[in-house]
């Protein structure tokens, strides 16, 4: 399977740096190499899952992915760009939703992994 590559965690660091539209736009190279290392992974990682449960393999590793822009629109935080990459799965399974999030962050160079169970029923 995929791992994410340094290179990965490393534009996530210098972009926490250097958020600005200027230094994104002369880094966009970095972006997407760093954007399509982070589907390639999420992608090996739906396979690997999708042999514990079938409805897993439905998920698409580049549509799950969130967008790097931020909403700053009632922030008093303006910097224009997430410094994570974040993927939320959701799939239901009889009487529950399940999801999972992933979230890897640039200053301890982690991911972590949210396991969130709703009872569907009335």
């Amino acid at each position: 399977m995929n791992s994410i590559k340094p290179e990965t965690l490393k534009f996530l660091q210098n972009l926490t740096v250097n958020n600005n539209r200027d230094w994104f736009n002369e880094n966009k190279a970095a972006y997407t190499e760093a954007q399509e290392n982070v589907i390639t992974f999420l992608d090996g990682l739906i396979k690997e899952m999708s042999g514990f449960d079938e409805e897993l393999g439905k998920i698409d590793g580049k549509k799950s992915l969130f967008r790097i822009y931020r909403d700053t629109r009632f922030s008093k935080d303006k910097s224009p760009y997430k410094t994570n990459f974040g993927a939320p799965w959701e799939w239901v399974k009889a009487v529950r939703k399940v999801a999972i999030i992933f979230i890897w962050n640039r200053g301890n160079l982690s991911w972590r992994v949210v396991f969130i169970c709703l009872n569907l029923r009335s």
